[in-house]
């Protein structure tokens, strides 16, 4: 089809008129980058349905958040503690092999076999309502989900960590870990905008090994402010948590 242009230089496309920006009288191109008046009203508005949720939206805000703290009334009233939230970073048992060297380097710390942590009675401390937050490497994704379904949990969805420094790997080189997210019973999902994005970038607190960002902590914390939760092999004791791992004192929660 050919493009046509009217006395007011806009182009026309059959029944499409497309205007041009004009500049003295004369049509002038959009600098690169520059938005056009569609794409700021655009901007504007989503930046608007963010700031001033909808009703609809509103209510079901409300009703999340009723639903979270009936389930953080109901499992304090247990007479033996139950946890609504429960976050683990699982020893995963590997080894740094070269096919080039030979060389095979011990892990820097304490380490299970998929076995040892299956046995771990992780699920005597879930509620029947509970979610879990699963740490898990590429190379132990398979396991992880196999685990967290051991441990009475249905796979809903993770969230990518990305490092800022590269490490190893034999398909790739590995710039990311996963935290899978597992539910048992009726946990409700984060309300709607209020969802964090599934990837992240941050810095870990600390240069020891396997140390997680306190970023996703504090996640779990805004979608369960007042829901009963524990750390497993925790680095830190976190205020409100309970925490169980070889790094806490005091921290033996059941016995391995």
């Amino acid at each position: 089809m050919v493009e046509t242009t009217d006395k007011n230089g806009s182009f026309r496309h059959g029944k499409t008129v497309t205007k041009v920006p004009r500049k003295n009288g004369r049509p002038t191109r959009l600098k690169r980058g520059s938005m056009t008046g569609a794409e700021r009203t655009k901007r504007w508005r989503q930046k608007r349905k963010r700031d001033n949720p909808s009703t609809s939206t509103l209510r079901k805000q409300q009703a999340r958040a009723e639903r979270v703290n009936g389930l953080a009334s109901k499992l304090l009233a247990l007479p033996d503690k139950k946890y609504g939230v429960i976050y683990l970073d699982p020893e995963w048992k590997h080894s740094v092999w070269s096919e080039l060297t030979g060389n095979n380097k011990a892990p820097l710390y304490p380490t299970s076999t998929h076995d040892e942590l299956k046995a771990r009675d992780v699920a005597a401390l879930a509620a029947d309502d509970c979610v879990m937050f699963m740490w898990t490497t590429n190379q132990h994704l398979a396991e992880a989900l196999a685990l967290m379904a051991h441990y009475g949990f249905t796979y809903k969805s993770l969230f990518v960590w990305v490092k800022p420094r590269i490490g190893l790997g034999f398909w790739n080189r590995s710039v990311s870990e996963m935290l899978l997210v597992g539910t048992r019973g009726t946990v409700p999902a984060p309300a709607p905008g209020t969802q964090w994005k599934s990837v992240i970038e941050a810095v870990p607190p600390s240069r020891l090994h396997s140390a997680k960002p306190e970023i996703f902590a504090q996640m779990i914390e805004a979608y369960f402010p007042n829901v009963p939760k524990i750390e497993l092999n925790a680095r830190i004791r976190r205020e409100g948590w309970d925490s169980w791992g070889d790094e806490v004192d005091d921290s033996a929660v059941f016995g391995t």
